[in-house]
């Protein structure tokens, strides 16, 4: 970030959302945004990162069990397969690069959605506690990209004993 971010966090006064979407808005303001033509993983990567310092802050012995990335054209869904645990808490993520303006990110089970976050936004996430172990799909869906060959996306999920993001 060479010095232009700083995120301060204050003990349950800003919720995680408010807290990515400001980084994201000190970041534009500090001109990190400049090496975007260079780089289309830029944003993606920083993303990871303030996503992997978010749940830090929340519980320091979280674990990443998923990090994946891809690239998808407006209308495209990818998958993502991943195991969860009966009565664990997770935190699911998803990002887009600067071409993108809206992704969505949706959980299922055997085709069916356990849970979703559709806002018109690029950094969608969500917080679930499993109720039964299993294999689950994680797809984040690209709902609105500029570029004609496709925005970059990452996801992301993490795994802990105690809620990570307050629905």
């Amino acid at each position: 970030f060479s010095g232009c971010l700083a995120v301060y966090i204050t003990e349950d006064k800003i919720k995680m959302k408010e807290t990515i979407f400001a980084a994201f808005c000190l970041i534009a303001l500090c001109g990190c945004a400049a090496k975007k033509a260079d780089n289309p993983d830029a944003w993606t990567n920083k993303a990871q990162s303030i996503n992997r310092m978010e749940i830090a802050n929340v519980d320091a012995q979280a674990k990443e069990i998923l990090s994946a990335r891809g690239t998808l054209a407006t209308g495209k869904s990818a998958s993502h397969k991943i195991k969860l645990t009966a009565d664990r808490d997770y935190a699911f993520f998803a990002d887009c690069d600067y071409g993108c303006t809206n992704l969505d990110l949706a959980l299922q089970r055997d085709g069916t959605e356990v849970k979703s976050d559709t806002a018109a936004d690029s950094s969608p996430m969500f917080g679930w506690r499993a109720r039964a172990s299993g294999r689950y799909t994680l797809m984040p869906v690209m709902a609105a990209c500029a570029n004609k060959d496709g925005c970059g996306y990452s996801v992301q999920v993490f795994e802990s004993g105690r809620v990570l993001i307050e629905d």
